[in-house]
């Protein structure tokens, strides 16, 4: 009874950390150099 007790904690606790682990937000920085700029232009 007390390992089906461990182990049911044990899984719970796991989907817990990945509900956590998805909740912050991601900032992605870009630095487009001037002679890209012409190129990215053409392209869209």
């Amino acid at each position: 009874m007390n390992k089906i007790l461990t182990t049911i904690s044990a899984v719970a606790l796991f989907f817990l950390g990945l509900t956590n682990a998805n909740a912050g937000s991601l900032t992605v920085y870009t630095a487009i150099e001037a002679e890209d700029l012409k190129r990215y232009a053409a392209t869209f």
